[in-house]
């Protein structure tokens, strides 16, 4: 088991001068029902400077610019431009916030909140308009782990376990693995389990495999959300009420579906140990980076590794069909990730990576904006 840290429930109050801009709904992808005639096209490619540290994650702000999400320095609001000019920062650094949040490297937004969390399992939300003082709360909580979460409003959708980390009583829990319900400063309390672990209670298969970063949650625009647990079988599919529409098997979207339940202490601490260890398990699956709320239907982002070159795949679920895009992004690097939002007719990916290593040399990442084109004019649909 992982050493239990102190419960602590933090929130800062931090002022800025910089206004906020409206966030538009996001919009999405209009895919044509004949789409075999369809690719993806990249549209830009740009580096993603390493400096202040590493960007880790996106998501679109409005047509013109992107959030990102650091390693160390808060999220900030970049143009598309070609040096992604800085516009603002809605949540700052680690010293402007007074705390060691470790790595920012999971980022939700809706038009009410941001919500940010951290491998280790550091999690934070932050209201996106200021008081009446102009001053935003940041409120941080430890947590057992999120592997992925997502906002509708003031929904949050979670993969992993709220759980405070110091809670004695967590080998009691009720062994759920993906949640649901307001955000607040007691998600153990307020958020409702729906879909549980392979071995119940305690969700071991959750714990052995939290460092691999395997899963993923996404609210669609009418409320709806998916989950693809990634330590379990399935693709889940729920209405906004909850009820369960349908459900995909791994195997036949050909995704792998690892064993967590099936490793022991040993192989967990190497996972958490070694970087090294980590991807060389990863790097032998095909697994999903990432859901896109697509119109034709979620839109699954799945990493594989082919002749030791990293590489990506969007498949598209649409009831019976699901059709699959090769992502024209390939990694340089054996940990390479993909992160990746959708806007009006336009995607956004980030190509990052978490080896850091012990001896951490920061490297840039790459942002590409993308669309779909028809094979025959390469034109956008």
């Amino acid at each position: 088991m992982p050493r239990r840290r102190g419960v602590f429930a933090g929130n800062v109050i931090w002022t800025t001068v910089l206004a906020l801009g409206a966030l538009l709904a996001p919009l999405v992808i209009a895919l044509s029902r004949d789409n075999s005639q369809l690719s993806l096209r990249i549209l830009r490619e740009q580096e993603v400077p390493s400096s202040p540290s590493p960007a880790l994650n996106l998501r679109f702000a409005s047509d013109e610019t992107v959030y990102l999400s650091r390693l160390h320095d808060g999220v900030t609001e970049v143009s598309l431009d070609a040096t992604l000019t800085a516009r603002r920062q809605p949540i700052p650094d680690r010293d402007t916030l007074h705390m060691r949040f470790p790595m920012m490297e999971r980022l939700a937004v809706s038009p009410q909140f941001f919500a940010v969390a951290s491998l280790m399992a550091d999690y934070g939300f932050q209201p996106r308009t200021p008081a009446a003082d102009g001053t935003f709360r940041f409120t941080r909580l430890h947590v057992w782990s999120v592997a992925s979460l997502d906002l509708f409003g003031d929904r949050l959708l979670l993969l992993g376990d709220p759980t405070p980390r110091a809670l004695a009583g967590w080998r009691e829990s009720k062994g759920g693995i993906a949640w649901i319900g307001p955000l607040s400063s007691h998600p153990e309390r307020d958020l409702k389990p729906f879909l549980y672990d392979v071995p119940g209670a305690p969700p071991l298969s959750l714990l052995r495999c939290m460092s691999l970063e395997l899963g993923a949650v996404r609210f669609l625009p009418d409320g709806s959300y998916v989950v693809v647990p990634g330590v379990k079988d399935g693709i889940y599919l729920y209405s906004k009420t909850g009820t369960l529409l349908r459900t995909w098997k791994n195997q036949a979207l050909g995704l792998d579906a690892p064993d967590c339940a099936g490793m022991d202490q040993k192989q967990e601490d190497e996972f958490n140990g070694s970087y090294s260890a980590r991807f060389e398990f990863l790097n032998r699956h095909r697994v999903v980076e990432e859901i896109l709320p697509l119109a034709e239907g979620p839109g699954l982002l799945v990493r594989s590794v082919v002749a030791g070159k990293v590489r990506w795949t969007l498949t598209i679920l649409h009831g019976d069909q699901v059709t699959s895009y090769p992502v024209p992004i390939t990694g340089n690097l054996p940990y390479d990730r993909l992160r990746a939002d959708v806007r009006g007719g336009r995607l956004a990916f980030l190509r990052t990576w978490h080896g850091f290593g012990p001896a951490a040399v920061f490297r840039p990442g790459h942002l590409y904006l993308a669309e779909f084109a028809t094979a025959a004019a390469g034109l956008a649909p």
